[in-house]
């Protein structure tokens, strides 16, 4: 064994040697001290804006988009979901009228038809709505344990009365 020390860590984003003597809690490691280290390397691999400015209209317009983009996707399967739904329903329903040998499918529309499709969907709604609810009350139980619910309702009549 020749007495050589392991080599030391590199930085997985710059790819150069890096001393880890000043990391603690009170260093930032994200703030100017470690951009300063990292301009100063020879290279210059990994050049790094300190402060970032966004426009707020960009970044109103992204979310908007994005939430867009994301309730159309959520709304497109609601019309094939219906559909087969309905052809489901109507075939067990007809097969129930006319018997096992009943081949033939009639109107989709009848009301026997379409009240159990409101009832399922009924079901389906109550059910995609349980999640929100549930986060909606996990939050007022926390208010209401650290009696923030209590002060701005307090701080609301006040102005109101």
């Amino acid at each position: 064994m020749s007495g050589t020390s392991p080599p030391t860590p590199r930085d997985h984003i710059t790819m150069v040697d890096h001393d880890y003597s000043d990391c603690s809690e009170d260093v930032s490691l994200i703030g100017a001290d470690r951009e300063h280290r990292r301009s100063s390397t020879p290279d210059g691999l990994y050049q790094h804006k300190i402060n970032r400015h966004y426009n707020p209209l960009y970044i109103a317009v992204v979310a908007s988009l994005t939430f867009l983009i994301t309730d159309i996707a959520g709304q497109i399967i609601v019309a094939p979901r219906l559909a087969i739904f309905e052809h489901i329903i109507c075939k067990a329903y007809y097969t129930q009228v006319s018997g096992a040998a009943g081949t033939g499918m009639g109107d989709c529309k009848v009301e026997p038809v379409q009240s159990e499709l409101a009832l399922i969907n009924g079901w389906r709604e109550m059910f995609d709505n349980i999640p929100g609810t549930s986060y909606t009350l996990a939050w007022l139980i926390c208010l209401h344990s650290h009696r923030s619910f209590y002060t701005l309702w307090s701080r609301r009549r006040s102005v109101w009365a």
